[in-house]
């Protein structure tokens, strides 16, 4: 992640893992910025600088190498960011340092520290120091200070130095200085006679090749700075030297290992090949990891241990996939292993699989990575893998931008369709005491406990590639103040949902944002968000109130400040593109004429039709038009149609999830079975199954997805009129059956009850069909289910028995009077109440007194509610018919 001052456009950066072994360090260049004796200056030192009365080597120009003289390629720039009065003096005051102090260790061998850059005179001034041209494969140390030698009373003219625009550094300033954060430290500059130094090892730039020192006052005691500070008074600097390290974005050792192996020539000889599952044929369970580059061992040994949840184990694949170029999985895995190959999961929730990494060093630190894709198309992207990092003392959390962060020790993305290329990472792992880490990956943990939304009950990767290092001594920490740990919709993703809102967890790291700064813009249009803070988060959501143009990209731009004193600009750019929503051929646009009243809605649920003729009646239903013609033939139902109605309807109040069996198979865990159907061997014959409901629609656009393992048809409207929905299996690679989801789509213009009827034919004796919406925000939510953001279906008028209805109510002081039109008056009639509709909360109401007016006329008195609000609805008999 960078700091800002440039637009950061979400693409994938490689944070490490790129050299190994130990080289010397290249250079070390030395600049004084107020070179006022040149005569005391030793040869090869630079003093670019600025001020007024300034006279050495201008404010811009390339650094060089102390020890040689050559050129470095470094460039840097001094700007002055002016607040009022006197700009920036450059000033020539005699100044010493203690002998034993950092700067005398530092510099004076070297620089004359006497000479300052001073300040301006109010605050909000800061000069930054920008440091181009550096090499975004090496990390690099800087170390400054200035002082004025102005005694005593000069001791609260305070400096803050911090670095911007880094990936990461290690903060390791003079141990007496005042750390304001990882990122900042102030001290004393005014009277700096202990030869305080400001100083970061481990700088890593970003691709750019940039990173900025910036220079100013103080940033005031609520902001975490030094008690006492001046407002403005502190000096710009006085010296720095900037060195290229030896190389710490590599390792004393890198191990890779390719779980399956599918092309032994695409895979290097040093890989170890660990694994397990069905069908494995690699070399065990675990064994010792080989360095990559020797093929020597490296003590560290790793084993595989599957904790087993229902149904089939692990799986051991060999499925097609390559490493896409210039993503994370590629620049740290292409020149090792090979992207082909997966292990699998199991068929239940609750699985997972542990890669226990035993007999590190609890001294050192180490780097992991991890990743795997099964490459199916956009119909696996469903399959999610949670990586966590367990039995760590610590850690820091470097997974690709654009993965789902659920916390610093767990991370999520598709590994279904791993395109994007994304790697579960962690640096600076400190194992525990006995030397053990372990690495677990199972299926999403959920959007209730923080998981990616939308992730499949069950199925995500368990592995593919991994790589371990042990880190060459320094430490990887994430330089920005505030992170972002995710961005929705995805950077660059294709078919987002028209009604998707866009939504950005800044993380608070070492300061806050200011919520007044948060500016947010789509195609440069300013929008008003929503914005959630916590004690650790910043939450910025906000919903478009129409659709966007279909087949249109949409530009994201997000600008904000944090609270840090001076506080930090940020911005973050990307782009996603709407689904071509108007296609006919894959989405339906529904008249206005259709929408039914909401009053029309009786009760929750919807209505389904069994057959499952007996073998003996030769009647097939192989397609969904067989389903069709079946009620119109004559033939022994072997349903169980016990609590059907007289039309025939058994009433789902739930959801449609069913399997023969109970077995996994959907989206969603928990099905059940199909109605009057009890398993796949009673009544062990084909069966079909028809759904009536009507189900509220607000405007905008829907998408459903069915889980099948065969054919069916979803239908919208009455009669003749009705459409028959355009389907999509979605792309999909090597898979096929119950392995992919079906999609329908229906674009919405008038709020309303709408008709549904889904006709599945069930040829063999197990089956499955479930039915979900895909919500905006990538959710997927069951038809019905009572979670008050599904889709609500009710039962249409047409599969209840003919006569039976409310003809009036009246309040007669503390009664109500209903007269109700019945097939059969003689019938026992029952009332129940809700008051919110809900498929549950049906009561009986408190009857009165039951009159017969005639054959078909029924007067039912009941007690008033208390409740201001309350429905009713009149069932006869057992409750089968309303």
């Amino acid at each position: 992640m960078n700091l800002p001052h440039l637009p950061l456009v979400f693409t994938i950066a490689l944070i490490f893992f790129l050299t190994n072994g130990n080289a010397a360090a290249q250079w070390t260049a030395y600049n004084d910025c107020a070179d006022i004796d040149p005569g005391l200056t030793a040869e090869n030192i630079t003093s670019y600088g600025l001020g007024r009365g300034y006279q050495g080597d201008g404010g811009a120009g390339e650094l060089l190498d102390f020890e040689t003289g050559a050129p470095t390629d470094v460039e840097i720039e001094f700007v002055e960011t002016f607040s009022t009065g006197n700009t920036v003096n450059w000033a020539g005051d005699f100044s010493s340092v203690d002998e034993a102090s950092d700067a005398a260790i530092t510099f004076s061998e070297k620089v004359d520290l006497t000479g300052n850059m001073s300040y301006n005179d109010a605050p909000g001034w800061h000069v930054d120091l920008i440091i181009t041209g550096l090499n975004p494969e090496r990390s690099y140390t800087f170390e400054g200070t200035a002082n004025r030698g102005g005694g005593a009373s000069y001791a609260d003219r305070v400096t803050n130095w911090s670095i911007l625009e880094a990936d990461s550094a290690v903060y390791a300033s003079t141990l007496g200085a005042h750390k304001v954060s990882d990122v900042s430290v102030e001290f004393s500059t005014g009277e700096n006679t202990v030869g305080y130094v400001a100083r970061w090892t481990g700088i890593q730039p970003g691709q750019d090749g940039k990173v900025i020192i910036r220079t100013t006052h103080g940033v005031g005691e609520e902001a975490g700075g030094m008690p006492g500070a001046h407002a403005y008074k502190g000096y710009a600097g006085g010296a720095f030297i900037v060195r290229e390290e030896p190389s710490t974005r590599g390792f004393v050792w890198r191990a890779f290992n390719d779980s399956v192996i599918t092309d032994v020539g695409l895979v290097s000889e040093n890989a170890t090949n660990f694994g397990l599952g069905r069908g494995f044929d690699g070399t065990s369970e675990g064994g010792e990891l080989l360095e990559i580059d020797s093929g020597n061992t490296t003590g560290v040994t790793v084993e595989f241990v599957e904790n087993f949840s229902a149904g089939n184990t692990i799986n051991t694949a060999r499925d097609f996939s390559e490493f896409n170029p210039e993503t994370d999985a590629a620049m740290i895995f292409g020149d090792h292993v090979e992207a082909s190959g997966n292990l699998s999961y199991n068929d239940a929730p609750g699985w997972y699989l542990d890669l226990i990494i035993s007999n590190l060093d609890p001294e050192k630190t180490y780097s992991f990575a991890g990743t795997v894709n099964r490459a199916g198309g956009a119909s696996y992207a469903d399959r999610v893998t949670n990586w966590s990092l367990r039995d760590a003392k610590a850690s820091v959390y470097a997974s690709s931008t654009g993965a789902h962060k659920v916390n610093d020790t767990s991370v999520e993305f598709s590994t279904g369709e791993n395109g994007a290329g994304y790697v579960a990472r962690w640096t600076d792992i400190q194992p525990s005491d006995d030397g053990k880490i372990t690495i677990r990956t199972s299926h999403g943990v959920g959007e209730a406990n923080g998981g990616l939304p939308g992730a499949h009950a069950y199925k995500g990767y368990g592995g593919g590639v991994f790589m371990l290092g042990e880190q060459s001594g320094a430490s990887i920490v994430p330089v920005d103040s505030i992170g972002v740990s995710r961005l929705a919709p995805a950077p660059d993703l294709q078919n987002v949902h028209p009604n998707a809102p866009v939504e950005i967890t800044l993380e608070h790291r070492s300061a806050a944002v200011d919520p007044s700064t948060i500016l947010l813009s789509l195609n440069e249009v300013n929008v008003a968000p929503e914005v959630i803070i916590s004690g650790d988060e910043t939450i910025i959501r906000f919903t478009p109130p129409t659709m966007p143009t279909s087949n249109s990209t949409t530009n994201v731009a997000l600008k904000f400040s944090d609270n840090s004193e001076p506080a930090i600009d940020y911005v973050r750019e990307w782009s996603f593109q709407v689904t071509d929503y108007i296609d006919q051929n894959l989405y339906a646009t529904i008249p206005t004429s259709w929408a039914m009243p909401i009053g029309g809605a009786r009760q929750r649920g919807m209505a389904v039709r069994v057959a499952a003729p007996s073998l003996d009646d030769n009647v097939f239903l192989e397609t969904p038009e067989d389903v069709e013609a079946i009620w119109a033939e004559t033939f022994e139902n072997l349903a169980d149609l016990t609590e059907a109605n007289t039309l025939g309807y058994l009433i789902e109040t739930g959801t449609i999830n069913y399997q023969t069996d109970l077995e996994p198979r959907g989206n969603k865990a928990g099905e059940s079975n199909f109605p009057g159907i009890q398993s796949s061997f009673e009544p062990g014959v084909p069966f079909g199954l028809e759904i009536d409901t009507l189900l509220l629609l607000d405007p905008g656009f829907h998408l459903f997805n069915f889980t099948v393992p065969g054919d069916f048809e979803c239908f919208i409207g009455f009669g003749s009129d009705k459409i028959k929905l355009p389907r999509t299996y979605a792309e999909c690679t090597n898979c096929g059956g119950e392995d992919g989801p079906w999609f329908t789509g229906v674009v919405i213009e008038e709020r309303g009850l709408y008709p549904f009827r889904v006709v599945y034919p069930n040829p063999g004796s197990s089956g499955s069909l479930e039915w979900l919406e895909v919500a905006p925000d990538s959710r997927r939510h069951l038809i019905n289910a009572p979670n008050g953001v599904s889709i609500p279906a009710f039962l249409p008028s047409s599969i209840f028995p003919v006569g039976l209805r409310v003809l009036s109510i009246e309040r007669d002081d503390s009664l109500l009077n209903l007269m109700v039109e019945t097939p059969d008056s003689s019938l026992p009639h029952i009332v129940e109440m809700s008051t919110s509709l809900k498929p549950n909360s049906w009561k009986p109401a408190l009857l009165e007194d039951t009159e017969q007016i005639s054959a078909k006329v029924l007067r039912i008195e009941l007690e008033m509610p208390n409740q201001p609000t309350a429905f009713f609805r009149v069932l006869i008999g057992m409750g089968n018919d309303e």
